[in-house]
């Protein structure tokens, strides 16, 4: 069993090993921690948009109302890269013919695999 007072902070539950970044958010030094592939999109949206991380940071944390920087951060990037994919999306859905499974896209089944081996049944 897991003991919450003897927890590694720069661990989340699943394991996942966050890493601690320092922004600076209108004059103020933030350390905001984040696993390191919400980093690596972080960094993405940043190149995108042609801005800092401390230009980035500065946005959300305008925008996040009362929220933790860190899952603001978070939630930004699901939405950012869940609107780039609505733009891409084909405009039929995954199920092939009725009754078939529906066939994965590469890009899905990267994304996937990123996170681990399937489980099995």
């Amino acid at each position: 069993m897991n003991d919450p007072d003897n927890a590694n902070p720069n661990e989340t539950p699943t394991g996942l090993v966050r890493v601690g970044r320092v922004l600076t958010i209108n004059g103020r030094t933030v350390t905001v921690r984040l696993e390191p592939a919400a980093w690596q999109a972080f960094d993405e949206v940043c190149q995108r948009q042609g801005r800092t991380a401390d230009e980035l940071g500065a946005v959300i944390d305008r925008q996040r109302g009362k929220a933790a920087l860190a899952l603001s951060i978070r939630d930004f990037l699901t939405r950012y890269f869940r609107e780039a994919a609505d733009r891409d999306r084909p405009q039929r859905g995954l199920a092939e013919a009725e009754g078939e499974s529906p066939a994965l896209s590469p890009l899905l089944s990267r994304a996937l695999d990123s996170i681990g081996p399937p489980r099995k049944r």
